[in-house]
């Protein structure tokens, strides 16, 4: 995964022009790129502020300074006017992301931008899993805890990158973004803080088995599931599996 300013392929242009002159184009074509962004203010226990405002400024700067079409652009945003189906629930930012696997009209070269702008957390997997085992980093959902609804572990993310690339090509640019933070448990909680505590009981175990049979679910899913279960290796857990 490559920041945006990382790609080659973009052209910039001066933002200050001294002449009348239509600005160029930055990009070669704006439908070349597809976009799933998530912003949550309303958390019911913690509500942060500008998360809503944030995803709403990339969604300005994909469509006017990049040209990408409203369409190629998937919008999860949680305020007071969020409706269900664009609320960012478990549910719609699973659809939303594992959407972009197979879709006809995403081709080989495309780029995929998601972007998450919201509370995150770090769960310590030495609770559950090896004692050597490394932090799972996960971005909060709206109904996080809601009817054994859990958060999105990042390795499930990357998993999904994989598969997509799998599906569209190699040369596919795939892009994370996270304005959020990821604190571990007993650090500052304010809303200026973009972190939660940590969801008690067996989270991180049902977190990553949900991922491992998400990714499992899919044909050809020999390199995303690989590298899922290389993570979860690298971090002393394997396909959610708990430590005896």
């Amino acid at each position: 995964m490559k920041s945006l300013e990382d790609n080659n392929s973009v052209e910039r242009y001066d933002s200050t022009p001294t002449s009348n002159e239509p600005k160029q184009k930055r990009i070669e074509d704006g439908s070349r790129f597809w976009a799933v962004l998530i912003g949550i203010d309303e958390y019911p226990h913690k509500p942060l502020h500008g998360c809503v405002s944030d995803a709403k400024s990339i969604q300005k700067y994909l469509n006017e300074d990049f040209g990408v079409p409203s369409d190629h652009i998937q919008c999860l945003l949680r305020d007071r006017e969020a409706t269900h189906n664009s609320s960012p629930t478990h549910d719609n930012i699973i659809s939303a992301l594992y959407g972009l696997v197979g879709n006809p009209a995403i081709a080989n070269g495309d780029n995929i931008l998601v972007y998450f702008a919201g509370a995150g957390m770090r769960y310590d997997a030495k609770e559950y899993f090896r004692e050597d085992a490394q932090p799972i980093d996960a971005i909060c959902l709206i109904d996080r805890g809601v009817n054994s609804t859990y958060d999105i572990s990042l390795r499930e993310i990357d998993g999904v990158f994989s598969q997509i690339s799998q599906e569209g090509g190699a040369t596919m640019m795939n892009t994370l973004i996270l304005d959020c933070g990821h604190a571990p448990a007993g650090c500052r909680q304010d809303g200026s803080v973009r972190s939660m505590l940590p969801l008690l009981g067996q989270a991180i175990e049902t977190m990553l088995q949900g991922a491992y049979e998400r990714l499992a679910a899919y044909p050809k899913n020999r390199i995303s599931h690989q590298a899922f279960d290389e993570s979860c290796l690298r971090c002393g857990v394997y396909g959610g599996s708990s430590r005896q």
